[in-house]
């Protein structure tokens, strides 16, 4: 929840006032600032990381999700799902 209100712009302290607002969580903005930079650093990592040159086989599939943004409307995520020449899967993107 704190990533995707992150992730539509507002500041920590908005995402703090919400949480107390809506949970009645006493979250402050150093912890809000703690928990988007780790998941953000973990996210730039993983979309960095470097891939196999060769993957025999790849799959693409769609799941629709339900996104409240305004107003609830479905929302299609893309998932490349990769099998490397060992046989491991490996998730390429989403």
């Amino acid at each position: 929840m704190v990533l995707s209100v992150s992730a539509r712009g507002l500041t920590h302290g908005d995402i703090s006032a919400h949480l107390a607002e809506v949970y009645g969580a006493d979250v402050s903005k150093t912890t809000i600032g703690a928990v988007t930079d780790r998941v953000i650093d973990g996210m730039q990592e993983w979309q960095n990381r470097p891939l196999d040159p060769v993957y025999p086989v790849i799959f693409i599939d769609c799941i629709h999700v339900k996104i409240r943004d305004g107003q609830v409307a479905n929302r299609p995520i893309y998932v490349a799902l990769a099998v490397t020449v060992d046989g491991n899967r490996d998730i390429l993107g989403l």
